[in-house]
């Protein structure tokens, strides 16, 4: 068995043991006992994903025809000049994108009331006048 995966079994059933204990604590006076589903959904949640990378780890992606065509870390990631780039170009949108969330909670700051909302207006279209008969064309 590999070593990694080893130990992420011994953490999930760690993790176990105290989801186990949580439903008695709940009634025990303390911090946020209703929070206690939430807490035990999040470390299943966070003790599954670990296991799973833990025992992918070398692969991202595992080939089910050959292990040669599998997706590893090494061959997924970008090499070191797209990664510069990447961070040049992120740290000079980054202040742009800050910039313009704050603007735009600046100006929509405000709430609106029912008397910031104009009066609802008709669609539908006039009456058509007596003089004019409908449907004669002029010659």
């Amino acid at each position: 068995m590999d070593p990694r995966a080893f130990l992420a079994s011994l953490d999930a059933e760690d993790e176990l043991v105290h989801v186990r204990d949580l439903p008695a604590r709940a009634n025990e006076p303390g911090p946020f006992p209703e929070d206690v589903p939430e807490l035990i959904r999040q470390r299943l949640a966070l003790v599954g994903v670990t296991g799973l990378f833990a025992t992918l780890y070398p692969n991202v992606m595992p080939s089910s025809t050959d292990a040669a065509y599998s997706l590893t870390v090494d061959n997924a990631s970008s090499t070191d000049y797209t990664l510069k780039v990447m961070t040049v170009v992120a740290l000079a949108i980054t202040p742009v994108v800050l910039c313009y969330q704050v603007w735009t909670y600046w100006v929509f700051r405000k709430r609106i009331s029912n008397n910031h909302i104009p009066a609802a207006q008709s669609l539908v279209p006039a009456a058509r006048s007596s003089a004019e008969p409908s449907g004669t064309t002029a010659s």
